[in-house]
This record gives C-alpha cells, sequence and structure tokens, in this order.
C-alpha cells in the first residue's frame, strides 16, 4: 500500500497534480469573489420569481452547495435540473443560469437553449475554453454571467475547481441581489476555513475507508457538501458511496440495515457532526449511531470546528476533497481519470 507520507509515490500516480487543485481551492474562490465582484451585470431583485439551475456532475454539486448552505439567505425559489428540460413554470420571470464547468454539458446547454425559447433570463458559468459549445453559446446571444481561466485547477476536472463553481455561483447571486449575503462574509469563510483545514486527519479518514462502502450523513447546510463528496467518491477515488441526510434516514433507512447480512463487513457510516444543527437534529445523532452499530454497522465522525456555517461548510468541502484523493491513492489509482464516463461520452456521441 502506499505510502501517503511519500511525495515521489504520490506524483506517480497523480501526473496531473490533482492535489495542487485540491490545495488551491481556497485560491479558487478567491480569484472567483474577487471576478464576480467585478461583473457588470444586472441587478434582478423584484425582476425575477425563480433561480432555475440546469448543471450535472461536477457542475451540479456546486449549485446544490450553495442551494442547502444558504437556504435560509436565497430570497427566491431555486432549483437544480439534472436532465433535458426546464420545468414547465420557466417564464420570462425566471434566472436561468447555465452551470457547466467544462462548457460542453449537454444537458445544461439544451436546457438553456429552451430557457432562450421561453425568454427566461439567462446567465452562464462556465471556464473559459475557446472552442467549447456554451462559450460560444454565451458569445453568439450575448449572455452575461462569469466564464473563468483556470488558474488554479492544473488538473482541468470539474469536479476539483469546485471554489470557481461555488463561489462563482455565490458571487453572481450576490449581484443580481438575489441573496442576503455579501462578498466580504465570504472572503472572511475562505480564510478562515483554509486554516483550520487538517490534511493528515483526512489521511486517516482515508484510511478508514480503504475497502469499505462509505454511507455519508449530514444535516442541513452540510447537505450539499456531502453530496459532493459523494460525486468524489465515485470520480476521484473509484470508490461506490451512498448519501443520507438527518432527519430523513430516521424516517426509512435505519429498517434497512438488516440485509444482506454481508452489507455490515463493508458499509462504514459517516456522520457530519456540527454544533450549528437545528437542536432537534443534534438530539437525533446518538440515537442513530446507537442504532447503527446495534445492527453491526462501524461509525466514524467529522466534527466541523468553524464559528459560523459557511466556514463550517467550506472547511467540510476541503476535508473531503483531501480525503477522496488519499483513498484513490490507496487503491493504487491515478485520482484525475474518469475512464467509465469518458467511455459513456464517447459511445453516445456516436
Amino acid at each position: 500500500m502506499i505510502d501517503l507520507t511519500n511525495l515521489e509515490e504520490i506524483k506517480k500516480l497523480d501526473p496531473k497534480n490533482v492535489l495542487e487543485s485540491i490545495d488551491s481551492f481556497s485560491k479558487q474562490c478567491a480569484q472567483a469573489l474577487e471576478e464576480t465582484e467585478r461583473l457588470d451585470i444586472p441587478y434582478l431583485e423584484g425582476e425575477v420569481d425563480n433561480i432555475i439551475i440546469p448543471g450535472m456532475g461536477g457542475s451540479a454539486f456546486a449549485p446544490e452547495i450553495v442551494k442547502t448552505l444558504f437556504s435560509q439567505e436565497i430570497k427566491i425559489p431555486y432549483e437544480i435540473v439534472r436532465g433535458y428540460h426546464l420545468p414547465a413554470y420557466a417564464n420570462k420571470r425566471s434566472l436561468v443560469i447555465i452551470s457547466s464547468y467544462s462548457a460542453t454539458t449537454m444537458e445544461a446547454i439544451s436546457c438553456g437553449v429552451e430557457a432562450m425559447g421561453k425568454g427566461c433570463r439567462v446567465f452562464v458559468i462556465c471556464s473559459h475554453r475557446d472552442q467549447n459549445e456554451l462559450v460560444l453559446f454565451a458569445k453568439e446571444k450575448g449572455l452575461p454571467g462569469y466564464i473563468f481561466q483556470e488558474t488554479y485547477n492544473p488538473s482541468l476536472q470539474p469536479r476539483l475547481g469546485g471554489g470557481y463553481m461555488i463561489c462563482g455561483h455565490a458571487g453572481l447571486l450576490i449581484k443580481t441581489g438575489l441573496i442576503n449575503l455579501t462578498f466580504e462574509q465570504l472572503k472572511k469563510a475562505i480564510s478562515e476555513a483554509e486554516r483550520i483545514n487538517q490534511p493528515s486527519q483526512a489521511k486517516q479518514m482515508a484510511k478508514d475507508l480503504f475497502g469499505f462502502f462509505p454511507i455519508l450523513v449530514a444535516s442541513e447546510f452540510l447537505n450539499g457538501a456531502i453530496h459532493g463528496f459523494a460525486n468524489q467518491l465515485n470520480e476521484t477515488a473509484k470508490t461506490n458511496s451512498s448519501y443520507h441526510f438527518i432527519p430523513e434516514l430516521n424516517h426509512h433507512r435505519m429498517e434497512g440495515l438488516q440485509f444482506p447480512e454481508k452489507f455490515k463487513n463493508l458499509g462504514v457510516f459517516i456522520f457530519y457532526l456540527s454544533n450549528l444543527y437545528d437542536e432537534r437534529v443534534k438530539k437525533r445523532y446518538p440515537l442513530t449511531r446507537e442504532v447503527i452499530e446495534k445492527n453491526g454497522y462501524r461509525v466514524l465522525e467529522f466534527k466541523a470546528q468553524g464559528t459560523d456555517k459557511i466556514i463550517q461548510t467550506l472547511e467540510t468541502i476541503i476535508f473531503n476533497s483531501y480525503v477522496s484523493f488519499y483513498l484513490a491513492l490507496l487503491y493504487g489509482q491515478d485520482p484525475s481519470l474518469i475512464p467509465w464516463v469518458d467511455y459513456f461520452k464517447e459511445k453516445l456521441s456516436k
């Protein structure tokens, strides 16, 4: 098994510099905030009734994080669409933000075309790859939004450019006046989350998960973060994963712990704990752990340390990125490659 302290061994399995992309998360965030703060885009408070985000995979978990983290701050309904079509209610008073890190996501672009036909307000958020479809579409239609250079994502993988997408989405909402949030709040949170970051703890978590099926459990504002972690476990570590939210978990998932018996030797629950959860939610965690352990499963814990929910979410995202990276190395995998996704896309395009 690889020595996770040996940088030479790590470099052999990480030729595309995934580790540097993860190390640069706070720089991605800072760049996105600085650049979105300078954007000249319409102020839309009172002008739109809902926000619709078409996106898939690594381009969807960023708005998912924004949605759960800022559920009490976003002023109007906010929906993420993971398919080719907009909901029927989309109209001239809808803001559609086409989210595609690679600027090639066919489902998101399809929704963008529909949005133009419905007369929606349309923004884009994507990387600046000159000949890719969404960049060309935005230029042709004169669409506003945030198109960024991937300065701090050498791996070029969307799931590893989360800082651009998370803070890019948040920055657009601030500029349009559709969220009760400031750029200064985000900048301070990024700095504090970077200070809290502990890669050594992530290495231990990766070792604890090696050979097992991670079952992620969180609540409220951290729900989006574990959704994103499941994505990274799949693509980066090439491992199965699932996630559940408390209190929803308590209403059905506990009855599914008995069978098959052999899964008890594979499944490991990870509880994401926070002192900022609703008191009624916090009360559920120790009792849920008791039920899970009585059914024969191990439970691991990650305790967020930040003083507010933004810091806690960012530190969780950073931690999870390191865990998925180190777990990939333990499995002897190049963390940048996504061979089955590439295979599928190639076959689908024919």
